[in-house]
């Protein structure tokens, strides 16, 4: 590295002898060198480098963030380096880059032997693209190609390492979450309609799904809960929650199904509870219930942001109903941590913790628009053996979000899980088939004893939703005048997420109805628990006001 004198000397055909000197200046061969080792699409949980990723696909029309990892063999860190990302949509040949995406922010390389170990956990550390909605709005194979420093604008000693690609992952179509939400009110107390939208959007980020369709029941009335009967729900070995279950699950055999899939959640208010239970729900089912704020504190003329005013539900509310909702889809606890009962033996890590790295793209996607690349925007990137499942109880306010495992059972599970014979999920019909007549009742199902709390009555349903019911150890005959079974089927209590299955607690039955019926006897091993006759005629109505001449002026 040293200037260099060469002498030229030259003879010319008249054998004149001449002679010249250059000097020039050695200058060593560029070794720096960008290599790209890795490249992962999330919308919500990151999978490389493990054979089970082919087994998350993207849902189509969703945000996908994609990430790059970088490397560079050179001994300081070198900034600036950008890129490019092609994609060719289903149907499409990858060959010439047909759609270019380029990278959000610019990008620092430095020489680390493992890039994706390294840089998960560091959104800055990675070249980012959002693919558009364009990119994953048809179903099929996606292929993806990306392309570090595509401009040569950083000189490097081999290009060649610069692309990876084309990588394919798979689009399926977006399923999509129907929810009704109910407020609660009991004693007073009602809870904050408005927590539907923060419930709904947390929703939208951890579960497989798109946009959730949010439903009111007409006029948005609350769920006015009775004391009373709330506390005799507590006299046969019930709870509140168990007994709003029970409630919502009436509501929902007698409110028709648009879509077939609708899930009811009713909004407790926090300002009502003392004991440890923040929700519950049937698993599987179409019935949850968690705990809102009963309302939000705001100062005279503006909202508060001293978060310190806030109900401890605020944050936690969201957490609670992917907990609740998810087992209403089958999904059991992630582990025992915190005292859990019914736990999953299958989840692949103690204490619920992450089996991979979760990402909320959308508030990334917000972050770095709002701040740019920065650290904060890490806080968005939920870390594998740190963060927490939503199905566990140990998670908290700011580690909360879906695993690997649930977020692949989810996938399936939606749209898919209902009651089967025998109490196991099972898929069931979009369509709702021809409807027939059947009786429904329900009550509460103790040790020796079936408490009546809803007497049976005649209403015409699809004929697989009587078939759907899980079967128990109890049996319900439907009785002709001489005592003589005209229908009869086996059921068991609702079974609760939150708890070991058992043999106690409310029930809610479909009976094919007989022309002939009288009676109904519940059973179990062949002692009768509870029997209830059919009056000796038909229901008559009288209307006692308004009848006829009264006047009701503008204020009704």
């Amino acid at each position: 590295d040293l200037p260099n004198t060469f002498i030229v000397r030259a003879r010319d055909h008249s054998g004149n002898l001449g002679e010249d000197r250059v000097t020039v200046q050695y200058v060593p061969p560029v070794t720096f060198d960008i290599e790209l080792k890795g490249i992962e699409a999330t919308q919500a949980v990151q999978c490389l480098n493990r054979p089970d990723c082919e087994g998350v696909p993207l849902m189509s029309g969703r945000a996908t963030l994609v990430r790059a990892y970088l490397r560079a063999d050179t001994p300081a860190p070198v900034g600036g380096v950008t890129g490019e990302l092609c994609y060719w949509t289903p149907g499409e040949t990858p060959g010439e880059c047909i759609h270019r995406v380029e990278a959000l922010h610019p990008v620092t390389v430095e020489n680390v032997a493992d890039p994706v170990t390294d840089h998960r956990g560091d959104i800055t550390r990675t070249l980012n693209f959002l693919l558009p909605r364009e990119a994953t709005a048809r179903t099929g194979t996606l292929h993806m190609q990306i392309t570090a420093n595509p401009d040569h604008v950083i000189e490097e000693s081999d290009y060649e390492n610069n692309d990876l690609g084309p990588a394919w992952i798979n689009v399926v179509a977006t399923k999509r979450l129907d929810v009704v939400f109910i407020p609660v009110a009991y004693r007073g107390e009602v809870a904050e309609d408005d927590t539907r939208f923060r419930i709904a959007d947390y929703l939208a980020r951890v579960y497989p799904i798109g946009p959730v369709h949010m439903w009111l029941v007409e006029g948005g009335e609350a769920l006015y809960l009775d004391p009373i009967s709330a506390s005799t729900a507590e006299m046969f070995g019930g709870s509140f929650f168990s007994s709003l279950l029970y409630q919502l699950a009436w509501i929902n055999t007698w409110t028709n199904d648009p879509v077939d899939w609708l899930r009811y959640y009713g909004m407790v208010p926090d300002t009502i509870l003392t004991g440890p239970t923040g929700g519950m729900a049937r698993r599987p089912g179409d019935e949850a219930a968690g705990t809102v704020p009963a309302r939000t504190p705001e100062p005279e003329g503006a909202v508060s942001t001293d978060l310190s005013l806030l109900s401890p539900y605020y944050f936690s509310s969201r957490h609670i109903a992917a907990e609740e909702l998810g087992h209403n889809h089958g999904r059991r606890h992630s582990t025992s941590c915190g005292g859990a009962e019914n736990p999953d033996p299958g989840y692949p890590k103690p204490e619920g913790k992450m089996d991979d790295w979760g990402t909320d793209v959308s508030s990334i996607l917000n972050c770095l628009a709002i701040v740019g690349p920065s650290t904060v925007c890490n806080q968005y990137l939920y870390p594998e053996d740190i963060a927490h499942d939503y199905m566990t109880y140990c998670k908290t306010p700011t580690d909360a979000w879906t695993s690997l495992f649930t977020y692949r059972a989810m996938m399936s599970a939606v749209q898919s899980v209902a009651l089967a014979p025998g109490g196991g999920a099972a898929a069931r019909s979009a369509a709702l088939g021809e409807k027939v007549e059947a009786l429904v009742g329900g009550g509460v199902l103790q040790e020796g004893r079936a408490e009546i709390l809803r007497g049976f009555t005649r209403i015409a349903v699809p004929a697989s939703q009587i078939e759907q019911q899980a079967s128990g150890p109890y049996t319900a005959s439907l009785l002709a005048a001489d005592g003589s079974v005209l229908a009869e089927r086996s059921f068991g209590p609702m079974e609760l997420g939150e708890v070991e299955p058992g043999d106690t607690g409310y029930f809610l039955l479909l009976l094919p109805w007989s022309d002939g019926g009288q009676a109904i006897a519940i059973t179990r091993d062949g002692q009768e628990l509870a029997y209830v006759g059919a009056s000796g005629a038909a229901p008559t109505v009288r209307l006692v006001s308004p009848n006829g001449g009264e006047r009701w002026g503008a204020s009704g």
